[in-house]
């Protein structure tokens, strides 16, 4: 009996420890922000110039850093979800179109000055890119084309502001070159982006 009450206290021990590390070396993020489509012409152009009109969109986002304070290096896991919709008229035909983008990637920031309550940081990424199913529907018809994978990088340029203790904001702007690797027919697809993410 006092074996197994020692047992189950040294676990107890090495889970809570565990724990603690866990929480203090891993920081998650939670937030979204502004997605804007620079290229192709395909993807910007208006709906009534035979284009997407994918200009100005939003992302919802998720990062998780691992927090090592002795290195300038902060790595980083992150998923970004971006949806992409416009509207307008084709001829006398009212269009609607729509994407979905799904990103998961890793990146390193460095942070190259570390104040007291803003620690800005210069930032590189990859990432996987899943383009979702470009979907056209007109007053009676609704078409699809299908979806397709990308490899990707982006750079870009962020800051930490210390809020509370326990709370940091994590505000960055990221240019994504979203089909580095495997792009097919459909031209160079770039992205710049405006992120606020809560971190706990």
């Amino acid at each position: 009996m006092k074996k197994n009450t020692g047992l189950i206290i040294l676990v107890s021990f090495l889970l809570l420890f565990s724990f603690n590390v866990s929480a203090q070396t891993i920081r998650l993020g939670l937030g979204g922000g502004l997605t804007s489509i620079t290229s192709p012409n395909y993807y910007t152009d208006n709906i009534s110039n035979g284009g997407y009109g994918f200009k100005d969109n939003y992302h919802l986002g998720l990062i998780a850093k691992l927090n090592l304070p002795l290195l300038p290096i902060t790595p980083a896991l992150f998923i970004d979800y971006h949806y992409l919709t416009s509207s307008g008229q084709l001829d006398t035909v009212a269009v609607s179109l729509s994407q979905k983008i799904f990103s998961i990637g890793i990146e390193g920031e460095w942070n190259f000055l570390p104040l007291p309550v803003i620690k800005p940081y210069l930032l590189v990424n990859v990432a996987m890119n899943s383009f979702g199913q470009l979907q056209l529907s007109t007053t009676n018809q609704i078409y699809g084309q299908k979806s397709f994978t990308r490899f990707g990088a982006g750079v870009g340029v962020g800051s930490v502001i210390s809020v509370i203790p326990s709370m940091d904001l994590d505000l960055s702007a990221k240019y994504n070159f979203m089909n580095l690797m495997g792009r097919g027919d459909e031209g160079k697809i770039n992205s710049f982006t405006l992120n606020l993410l809560i971190l706990f």
